[in-house]
């Protein structure tokens, strides 16, 4: 896919891919592009050219994704987001919206942000496909410590919380 084709994905029918950081500014030079700032972490929502990525600003898991900007950036001024911390799912959930992601129970994950209640993950690949990237309640997800180990077992609860 080239950068033209690239440009005309909407931001409202993609779901994030990855979570990126931005390493230098750029600063937007056409309708398609998105300004950035350094240290901004970035969904990416197409990664299909060497040189560019669309890519949506990391929003909150209630917010309209239809409102955000979206826009082409430079693949080369982003680099992976670090992990906050490892973690496990307790439950299972279902995605309530867009900005959100479904989790099976006993799903490993990487935390990338708590917004209020809410965690931002990103879902280890399983079966050679990729994992989703999105919000689930704080509450379903166990994060481990330094010291602890990866539990090889799902949860033995079998409801999650009433309260999300």
């Amino acid at each position: 896919m080239n950068r033209s084709n690239l440009s005309k994905l909407t931001n409202t029918n993609l779901a994030p891919l990855d979570i990126l950081v931005v390493q230098w500014d750029f600063e937007a030079r056409a309708t398609d592009e998105l300004t950035i700032k350094e240290g901004d972490q970035l969904y990416i929502l197409s990664d299909t050219t060497d040189e560019w990525v669309l890519a949506r600003r990391i929003t909150g898991p209630q917010v309209d994704t239809s409102k955000v900007p979206s826009g082409l950036v430079p693949r080369p001024y982003l680099k992976m987001s670090p992990p906050s911390s490892r973690g496990s799912a307790l439950y299972e959930y279902k995605a309530e919206n867009k900005n959100c992601v479904n989790m099976s129970l006993g799903r490993k994950l990487d935390v990338y942000l708590i917004f209020g209640k809410w965690t931002l993950v990103k879902l280890d690949g399983f079966g050679g496909r990729p994992g989703g990237v999105g919000y689930v309640p704080g509450n379903y997800v166990e994060i481990f410590g330094d010291d602890d180990k990866e539990i090889l077992q799902p949860s033995a609860f079998k409801e999650p919380p009433r309260e999300v």
